[in-house]
């Protein structure tokens, strides 16, 4: 009797376990999961092109890989140049402009001179920069900074290169050479 007890209260047991596991399976087959649609993240992109252009009687040519030379410049002269500084990214910048890596016979840096109207300025008064303060400034200095270049917008940062007007013989004969301007886009709100 003992055993056909214990074989009831095993049987029992099984027949609870196998409707409390149908219905919990059950159960999981009316249960259903839904999903987001997916969040996608872009970054903006700030991507600057300049281009350097010297004035000619018929406007502004751009000024190839190879640079450019001025033959037999004499006092009083003054070349007129631009760069057209574009922003081709998403996203706004500040924009700074600096020029720099300035070589060659360096006293001719005292009568040339860089003339110039800071964009970021709320004056139209014109700057003038020698080149000898340039040398001065570690060979690298800023024109402006602090201008807000938006996405697809284009600045036209015209200037003068400028030579004084001074008769003086040491300066015959001399070559210097302006080798970079460095155009720095940095998005707004990152460090710089």
């Amino acid at each position: 009797m003992k055993r056909i007890a214990h074989r009831l209260v095993v049987m029992v047991l099984f027949i609870c376990l196998t409707i409390v596991f149908s219905v919990s399976v059950s159960y999981a087959w009316f249960v259903r999961t839904e999903y987001t649609n997916p969040v996608i993240i872009n970054t903006g992109s700030l991507i600057a092109s300049a281009t350097l252009c010297r004035e000619t009687e018929t406007g502004f040519v751009e000024v190839t890989n190879t640079g450019y030379e001025f033959k037999d410049i004499v006092p009083g002269h003054q070349f007129n140049f631009k760069i057209s500084i574009t922003n081709e990214g998403t996203v706004s910048g500040i924009l700074k402009l600096m020029v720099g890596q300035i070589t060659g016979d360096l006293e001719a840096a005292d009568i040339l001179s860089l003339v110039f109207v800071d964009p970021s300025s709320e004056t139209d008064e014109a700057t003038e920069l020698k080149l000898s303060e340039i040398l001065e400034d570690g060979n690298n200095s800023v024109l402006f900074s602090g201008y807000v270049l938006g996405p697809s917008e284009t600045l036209d940062f015209e200037f003068s290169l400028r030579v004084e007007n001074t008769s003086l013989d040491v300066y015959q004969g001399k070559q210097i050479s302006i080798s970079r301007y460095t155009i720095h886009l940095v998005q707004i709100g990152a460090p710089e």
